[in-house]
């Protein structure tokens, strides 16, 4: 059984309770790179963002205020990211993550610039004719799918990140995120000042870290010249200016270590530290953005959760116990971010290369959760809930004993969940068909003995019903 989890005291910004208390950044930007994954990024893409938009407001000269909502606002930008996943994989028809990154690469405002992208992006292996009719769908459908695209994503940004407690000015920069200076951005037109100073800060520093990391400084110096006075501020692109060319500018976003460089920025007297109630919702924030990548996983990982609770009161499981497996099945599908929505929502069988992606995601979960101390405990049985007790799951082809207890509990709770809902190639089974399908796999892929204390916590609480009425996140 793990060990009890160490309560810690709350905090306010800018004091510290003991010397082992961790800071929201350190947790914040580990989990950034889920955010890098599902944004098309390369790993440290929000991390170095901060680092460049710190540098930004140090030139500028802004108030500490301002940079800790500048701090958390780049970090956390593309939090809704992995909501209009699916609609720009099915627009496009294409890898939506390469999509993603690529695009912003171009100037998406110019017609003939995109048209051109969509022309050489979408449908990409499929026949000629293929090809042509999804441009034409894009073409189509532009200006309401940008607009729309871009849309859901700020505000579903904006509204998690509320959730999470950060300040209004920190929200209100990631909802004008992609608004442009000429007033030729989305989703609300904004132009000059009446957009949020931290939103154009932002948006000129993840622009830069883009250029910065494919094309190098030059590249990124010569973008932010170019959409000066149209996409960008012309204040911060002179503040970009007078230091791009700074050796402790470049030093900070070329370090092998980019995590290490943005704690030193961190406004000190700003600084904010965790407790479990924010683990906690770290946590459901983050499951929310994992169930946003498909809709056929709406409320996944929180009814994962709430079924492996009920499995683990079920058995006998301490609270503290029961508290960390409801972490874990929030974010036992992180890796699922890393992984395509032509993928995941596909209607048929999967080739055994797509099959290969699938199975990518438990590694990513391994990965990503290792990188937060307290996610760190349960980062091996949260991605283990696809391996089976005879050794035929994956990733890691575990069989027998060498599967814990709190694996075996989300997996269980994993295919309850999977079964109850609705797929684009079969609807929902009721509670009947879900246990009898989990009851035959008893003692070959499932635990007996979570298996029957399934059985049992089903009984008792109606579970099929609460699945099925849950209200919307």
């Amino acid at each position: 059984m793990p060990a009890p989890l160490k309560k810690q005291p709350y905090v306010a910004p800018g004091e510290c309770a003991n010397d082992s208390a961790i800071r929201l950044s350190e947790v914040i930007s580990a989990m950034s790179y889920a955010l890098d994954l599902v944004g098309g990024h390369r790993e440290n893409h929000a991390v170095r963002t901060a680092i460049i938009g710190q540098h930004l407001a140090m030139q500028l000269k802004l108030d500490t205020d301002t940079q800790s909502a500048l701090f958390y606002a780049a970090l956390l930008k593309d939090l809704g990211c992995s909501s209009n996943a699916a609609r720009m994989c099915s627009l496009f028809q294409a890898d939506e993550r390469k999509i993603k990154h690529d695009i912003r690469l171009i100037d998406w405002t110019s017609q003939l610039t995109t048209a051109r992208f969509s022309m050489s992006n979408a449908r990409r292996g499929g026949s000629f004719t293929e090809r042509l009719k999804a441009v034409l769908g894009i073409a189509v459908n532009k200006e309401e799918a940008s607009r729309g695209l871009i849309n859901v994503r700020c505000q579903r940004g904006a509204d998690i990140t509320s959730m999470l407690g950060f300040p209004q000015q920190t929200a209100d920069a990631i909802l004008a995120l992609d608004e442009h200076w000429n007033g030729n951005g989305q989703p609300l037109g904004l132009s000059g000042s009446s957009i949020p100073l931290v939103a154009r800060i932002c948006s000129l520093s993840q622009t830069l870290e883009v250029f910065i990391t494919e094309h190098g400084i030059d590249a990124a110096c010569r973008v932010a010249t170019q959409r000066r006075g149209k996409w960008f501020d012309p204040e911060i692109v002179s503040a970009f200016s007078a230091i791009a060319r700074a050796p402790e500018f470049l030093a900070a976003i070329h370090h092998t270590d980019s995590r290490q460089v943005l704690q030193s920025l961190e406004p000190h007297n700003q600084v904010r530290w965790v407790d479990e109630e924010k683990y906690d919702r770290v946590a459901l924030a983050f499951s929310q953005v994992i169930d946003a990548k498909s809709p056929w996983t709406l409320r996944h990982s929180e009814g994962v959760a709430m079924i492996a609770v009920g499995i683990a009161d079920t058995l006998g499981l301490s609270s503290v116990h029961a508290k960390e497996i409801h972490r874990a099945g929030l974010l036992h599908d992180i890796g699922k971010l890393g992984v395509s929505n032509l993928v995941l929502d596909k209607p048929g069988k999967l080739t055994d290369e797509e099959f290969s992606q699938m199975q990518s995601h438990t590694r990513y979960t391994q990965s990503l959760l290792k990188r937060v101390s307290v996610f760190e405990r349960f980062a091996d049985y949260a991605s283990a809930h696809h391996e089976r007790l005879d050794g035929t799951g994956y990733h890691r082809g575990l069989k027998g004993g060498e599967i814990t207890l709190e694996a075996r509990i989300l997996a269980v709770a994993d295919v309850c969940e999977a079964l109850t809902a609705d797929r684009p190639y079969r609807e929902g089974m009721s509670a009947e068909q879900t246990l009898a399908i989990i009851t035959a796999d008893s003692g070959s892929a499932f635990c007996p003995e979570v298996v029957e204390a399934f059985a049992h916590y089903q009984d008792s609480c109606n579970l099929f019903e609460q699945l099925k009425n849950r209200p919307a996140p």
